[in-house]
């Protein structure tokens, strides 16, 4: 069976929904916008990813403040939402797991997220429970002349040596690398 996953909004006053996409037959025929998940009618800036070790479904979004849904038991069920200290948004944030396990139980989860005049990131070492941060602030240089988003649309892949490797993007079509020696 194969899945794609992807965020939509249902009619008016229905919210976010997360739809699957799915093939039962290798990808020759798919059956279209199964929901899978209704937010409510007041999120926004929906981010959703799949655990590369569980397989399960985590689905963060912004409702008066960052919230964290995801699936348990092999996507059978979905958790009630909690709270995190930071908003997301679909444009400017996005998070991963990291290779190595933290504890006996989970892999460090890394969250990207805009800051004023920049990115930092919040790290979860109990499968989004709680969070450590905020880190220090990563921006571009400063550009005199134009409007200036100092950085953007992280997007962050742990390399073979085990340091965190984000790439950026600014309002002046510039691409900035940044590198964490400590895993987020």
């Amino acid at each position: 069976v194969r899945y794609i996953y992807r965020l939509g909004k249902g009619n008016e006053g229905s919210g976010a929904l997360l739809y699957a996409d799915i093939s039962r037959d290798g990808g020759k025929t798919w059956h279209f916008k199964q929901i899978m998940h209704n937010t409510d009618d007041d999120s926004r800036d929906e981010i959703a990813d799949i655990n590369p070790y569980t397989g399960e479904i985590y689905l963060m979004y912004t409702r008066k403040g960052g919230r964290l849904v995801k699936t348990t038991k092999m996507r059978s069920q979905w958790t009630s939402s909690s709270v995190l200290p930071f908003s997301v948004d679909f444009t400017t944030g996005s998070f991963i797991w990291l290779s190595t396990n933290v504890n006996s139980e989970y892999h460090r989860m890394v969250a990207a997220v805009p800051a004023e005049n920049g990115v930092v990131t919040y790290i979860s070492d109990d499968d989004g429970e709680t969070w450590l941060g905020p880190s220090n602030l990563i921006t571009s240089p400063d550009f005199e002349g134009r409007w200036l988003n100092p950085a953007g649309s992280p997007q962050m892949i742990e390399l073979n040596n085990g340091k965190l490797w984000m790439l950026t993007r600014n309002s002046q079509d510039n691409l900035w690398e940044y590198y964490s020696d400590d895993k987020g």
